[in-house]
């Protein structure tokens, strides 16, 4: 058995596929970190929509109430 002397040629092929994989990774996190802030703002979203619905459901029951007082004490 003889060891091939040296090769910069596979070196080349092994760095252009380590950085390739570096790349890879980078833009998985940038991914990632894209659809959380995603899900971050869908949550604030959502947050603000239930907080306006109750806020229109607490309008309506007060609405209501105000209807029936005055149903049932006419002035």
């Amino acid at each position: 058995m003889h060891s091939h002397p040296f090769c910069p040629l596979e070196a080349a092929v092994v760095e252009g596929a380590l950085e390739a994989a570096v790349v890879e990774a980078v833009l998985e996190a940038a991914v990632v970190e894209v659809v959380l802030k995603a899900s971050v703002v869908e949550a604030v979203l959502e947050s603000a929509v239930m907080e306006y619905v109750l806020e229109a459901a607490v309008v309506e029951a007060v609405l209501e109430a105000a209807v029936v007082e005055a149903v049932l004490d006419p002035h």
